[in-house]
């Protein structure tokens, strides 16, 4: 309630069709999170159990406060799901947690000791994939 205003639209009333295709919502229930201005910034199709709901709405959220510069704020939200070993939305969290560190310092090394965490954790997920080879070598 801090954080969030939901929102329930339904696909096929006309009237909440506009907000589908603004938002590129193919299925629902979509969840989406947009930013004070109504930029979305994150999105997840599908259902979703709630704890992993949870993780989802920090990632989304977090991802929100990194198109704003809030980079501590964003990371605080990342960290639990990042730290959180049964979530199966970790990995992603340890990415974006990575990126919000080195946005934040613009050096590598805070954003690698996230993503080092990530590649030892998951190493066949596909966030780990997404990590730019060689990202160890050089000093920052």
């Amino acid at each position: 309630g801090e954080r969030l205003v939901p929102l329930r639209l339904l696909l096929h009333d006309p009237a909440h069709q506009p907000y589908f295709r603004a938002h590129r919502i193919l299925w629902t229930p979509t969840s989406a999170i947009l930013d004070r201005r109504g930029v979305a910034h994150y999105q997840s199709p599908g259902y979703l159990p709630p704890p992993l709901f949870l993780d989802m709405l920090h990632i989304g959220t977090a991802r929100a406060h990194l198109a704003w510069a809030g980079y501590d704020a964003a990371a605080a939200l990342l960290a639990p799901v990042a730290d959180n070993a049964a979530s199966a939305l970790a990995a992603e969290a340890l990415y974006w947690l990575g990126v919000a560190r080195y946005l934040k310092e613009r050096r590598r090394a805070p954003m690698m000791e996230a993503w080092t965490r990530l590649r030892e954790r998951y190493p066949d997920s596909v966030w780990a994939a997404r990590i730019p080879p060689n990202q160890e070598e050089g000093e920052g």
